[in-house]
């Protein structure tokens, strides 16, 4: 027993030195790959963090690593001792990384494809937004760039569209155009999900749509009425053609139709004129009627005093005036009749006197002369009548007197007849 110990102690210590010298040797070897391991672990970690920070899963408090110090184990969700104490706690921590990544993965590509959907409502044009291009890490910026610049771009446009359709609602007096900028509403439902809606123009548009066609209504008639401007007053001499108007011409036409318009006033002014002028020639006319009622009174009494003249005339053997025939021709006017002036009208040019249709005829040239022989005027008898006659006065040297002589002309008599 002694011996075998004597021989089995010193094998026991070579065993022991070569157990010491081959663990030394398995931990000078494992030491890198701890470090790896701790590299790898804190960059789980962070990598979780970073994935986490405006994801919000709430993970990534719990994926933590603290790296080994001198003196100092690591520690974590991520450390040996975790692994050694439930791998498979250890296994889910390794894959909630993987989770995350998911998550912001699912996030980008519902980003991409949403911000692509966007762009096509918002007219873009088709193949210049894709979802790849949106995802992939070299061709994100400038979609994202594009994308931001072309939805300013409809936005400025919808401002402008916005604001004409203002100032023609102010032109043509539509009320309500307003409510346009507000009619974007979003609703939220009871689980918190917002939708957006467009409540619609509520009729605005329809609005102006009457409206327009309502002054082109107007237009139309107002065209179709100038265009036949020229014929409702045929008589004048227009200078504005207005059946040929059109857009162009429009401004010189009208313009030339204005002057028209005052030249017909200046007309209707004159005719105004005319017609009070002729209002008052009226009204000494009806005067001059009067004195003619007046003069054939007197010469009722003359007659009714003929009548007894001649009445004593055929008492005396004489001849009755009243029994004289109408005379027909200038042949049967007694020469040597002798007339008296009732009445001059130097106005009208005309003179009344005391010859009948049984001393004289129409057509007859007459000459009026006063008491002394003295011309006065010669005219023309234009009618004849019972007891008086109307004589158009061609030429005269002043005013005749009542009582003037009428003698017959020379177309009466081949006599002259001149004092």
């Amino acid at each position: 027993m002694g011996k075998l110990a004597k021989i089995l102690s010193p094998l026991v210590a070579v065993l022991a030195i070569a157990a010491a010298v081959f663990s030394f040797l398995i931990w000078k070897d494992l030491k890198p790959y701890q470090a790896r391991a701790a590299k790898m672990a804190k960059g789980l970690s962070e990598t979780a963090k970073k994935l986490d920070a405006d994801t919000n899963t709430g993970k990534s408090g719990k994926l933590t690593y603290t790296e080994p110090q001198p003196g100092v184990k690591e520690s974590g969700a991520y450390s040996y001792l975790k692994y050694k104490e439930n791998p498979g706690d250890f296994e889910k921590n390794v894959n909630e990384v993987g989770s995350i990544a998911s998550t912001v993965i699912t996030q980008r590509n519902a980003l991409a494809e949403t911000i692509t959907t966007v762009s096509k409502n918002l007219g873009i044009e088709d193949g210049t937004m894709l979802d790849e291009d949106l995802k992939a890490s070299g061709t994100y910026e400038g979609k994202l760039a594009l994308a931001t610049s072309f939805s300013k771009a409809v936005k400025d446009r919808e401002d402008d569209m916005l604001d004409g359709i203002k100032q023609i609602s102010r032109r043509l007096t539509v009320s309500g155009v307003d409510a346009l900028e507000s009619a974007i509403t979003i609703d939220k439902a009871e689980d918190d999900t917002m939708t957006a809606k467009y409540a619609g123009s509520e009729g605005i548009f329809d609005k102006m749509g009457k409206s327009i066609d309502d002054i082109k209504t107007a237009r139309d008639t107002y065209e179709k009425w100038l265009r036949g401007l020229n014929g409702y007053v045929k008589k004048y001499n227009w200078t504005a053609r207005t059946a040929n108007i059109d857009v162009k011409s429009a401004r010189t036409v009208l313009d030339a139709a204005k002057k028209d318009m005052e030249g017909i006033n200046g007309k209707l002014v004159e005719l105004e004129s005319v017609k009070k002028e002729l209002a008052e020639k009226l009204a000494e006319l009806r005067t001059r009627e009067d004195e003619i009622a007046k003069l054939k009174e007197e010469s009722e009494g003359l007659t009714k005093k003929l009548a007894k003249a001649n009445e004593r005339i055929r008492e005396l053997g004489g001849e009755d005036s009243a029994s004289r025939p109408v005379l027909e021709s200038v042949e049967q006017i007694n020469p040597k009749i002798v007339g008296y002036v009732l009445l001059d009208n130097s106005e009208w040019n005309y003179v009344i006197c005391d010859l009948s249709n049984k001393d004289i005829v129409k057509g007859v040239l007459v000459v009026i002369s006063d008491e002394t022989g003295k011309f006065l005027a010669s005219g023309t008898v234009s009618k004849a009548e019972d007891k008086i006659s109307l004589i158009e006065i061609s030429r005269r040297s002043g005013d005749i007197p009542k009582g003037a002589k009428v003698f017959m002309g020379a177309n009466a008599s081949s006599e002259s007849t001149d004092d």
